[in-house]
């Protein structure tokens, strides 16, 4: 299932729920939304993306670390994306959220430092523009 030129389930099963549910594995699980923005970011980083969550049904989003009650992950409105080893993750959060602002400005976007990873989401049902550091 291909959500977007450079996202596929063939390339990235991360993109799937990890419980193995089936999750994330047609199209109709996606916001559309979330792969253009996956796109934007990808654009202004330069290179190809590591996708480590994409989908998840309920039950395995309880059972991920410090994860939302109400996660965008559970809607296909959202990815965490591994930081590539040439960038911290400040780098990819600044080149992201410049990609964002003029892409997508209702997008959310977050980065998580300590465990190297940005998040991206549509920002459906949230307020527009949030960033955040955990």
């Amino acid at each position: 299932m291909r959500l977007a030129p450079h996202f596929s389930t063939e390339t990235d099963p991360n993109l799937e729920c990890y419980c193995g549910c089936g999750f994330g594995t047609i199209i109709h699980h996606w916001n559309p939304k979330l792969g253009e923005i996956a796109e934007a970011v990808r654009g202004a980083a330069g290179r190809p993306l590591l996708v480590t969550s994409g989908c998840r049904c309920p039950r395995h989003n309880r059972e991920v670390p410090g994860s939302a009650r109400h996660s965008l992950h559970m809607s296909g409105d959202a990815l965490d994306i591994a930081c590539p080893s040439d960038l911290t993750v400040e780098q990819l959060y600044t080149v992201a959220d410049h990609a964002l602002r003029l892409n997508a400005p209702a997008a959310g976007l977050g980065q998580y430092p300590t465990r190297n990873f940005i998040h991206i989401d549509t920002g459906r049902g949230r307020p527009p523009g949030r960033r955040w550091t955990l």
